[in-house]
């Protein structure tokens, strides 16, 4: 029996989200870069790989690890993360993103060395050549972003303005916590055919969703789908923003 309700009546999209190729990307000296980062994340067999979905709700540490085992990455966890628990759901990602959202979720960092993915919390937990490596990659990484932004800044906006465009005639939810109501809005984009191939707008928490117990009911009519997500999150203090492959929930600066 479902608990819940969530009601699609009608979802006009003047223009879907799409997804920036890997080229628009990366720095204005990307092969440069690309080769100076290429030891320390996940070489092209494995970055490649495509995961349909992949669930972790209230999840130890260790079945994300089982996840990439069974894809043929090993990671090491470092024994600061050993508690940590993930609630992320996500559709049609590569390994390196998930890898990332994940990460980022629970306040970590990665490093690809030595064939395994290293997670950890802060480089103290490295030994000097690993930290020396982390540096790095965190250093490109910093120059490769900065680019990024830009390109964000750009696309962000556009896609705000068609998701401006993007009514639902009624979106309701009840008694539902914060965590099921993001994942109910997200269900809704696929029913509506929405995101890259019509599979639906990844919403992803990047924040503690166990902090967030209480349960609430939303009914929105003749909204659009920006204003609804402005609600939401103005009331529980966080913010959204569109990446290249997913809105992004995190707690307000």
């Amino acid at each position: 029996m479902r608990l819940h309700t969530v009601t699609l009546f009608a979802f006009v999209l003047v223009a879907t989200l799409t997804t920036l190729s890997a080229s628009e990307l990366t720095s204005p000296e990307p092969d440069t870069l690309r080769a100076e980062i290429a030891p320390y994340v996940l070489p092209p067999g494995l970055v490649e790989k495509v995961l349909p979905e992949i669930n972790l709700r209230d999840a130890p540490i260790d079945e994300l690890v089982k996840v990439f085992e069974s894809h043929g990455v090993e990671i090491f966890v470092s024994d600061s993360l050993k508690e940590a628990r993930l609630n992320i759901s996500l559709r049609k990602l590569n390994l390196e993103r998930i890898l990332d959202m994940c990460a980022t979720q629970i306040g970590a960092n990665w490093l690809y060395q030595d064939g395994r993915v290293v997670l950890f919390q802060n480089t103290n937990e490295l030994n000097a050549t690993y930290q020396a490596h982390y540096n790095q990659k965190f250093a490109i990484t910093q120059k490769i972003r900065a680019e990024q932004r830009r390109l964000r800044n750009i696309y962000s906006t556009t896609q705000k303005e068609m998701l401006d465009s993007a009514y639902l005639s009624e979106f309701e939810v009840k008694e539902l916590t914060l965590k099921e109501v993001i994942g109910q809005l997200s269900e809704a984009t696929v029913e509506a055919g929405l995101g890259k191939e019509g599979l639906g707008i990844n919403i992803v928490p990047l924040f503690d969703t166990r902090a967030y117990t209480e349960k609430k009911s939303y009914n929105f009519r003749n909204r659009s789908f920006k204003q609804i997500l402005d609600s939401i999150c103005a009331e529980h203090e966080l913010q959204w923003e569109v990446g290249f492959d997913a809105i992004t929930i995190r707690k307000a600066r």
